[in-house]
This record gives C-alpha cells, structure tokens and sequence, in this order.
C-alpha cells in the first residue's frame, strides 16, 4: 500500500514521528529499505524532516 507520494506504513510512521508503530512495522517484516517517488528510504525521510526516532529491535536500540 503505497499513499500519493509513494509512502509506504513505514514511511508515514517515520514522517510521523510515531516510533511505536514503526516498532510495529519491524516486528512484522515491513522492510524498511523500500523507497518512496523521491527516491527515500523511511529512515532518510525521517532525517530529512527532522523527525527523531527511537526503535527497538531485538534489544538494540537505533537512534534515527
């Protein structure tokens, strides 16, 4: 599912700031490579607009 832009669920989440449903998306296998119409990953577009993240996953924390 992709919006207008070409965002995917991770995208949005990211664009969002909402890292609970970024943790979500990881835990189900969303990947978090696929890139949108402007050529960016969820994790770019969240550093591009200045969004800070913080995700778990498998114990390991990743400050985006």
């Amino acid at each position: 599912m992709f919006s207008d832009a070409g965002n995917t669920l991770a995208h949005s989440a990211c664009l969002g700031g909402q890292a609970e449903c970024l943790n979500c998306c990881i835990q189900h296998d969303v990947p978090l490579n696929e890139l949108n119409f402007s050529g960016d990953s969820p994790i770019e577009l969240a550093r591009k607009k200045g969004k800070s993240l913080h995700i778990e996953k498998a114990g390991k924390r990743i400050d985006m």
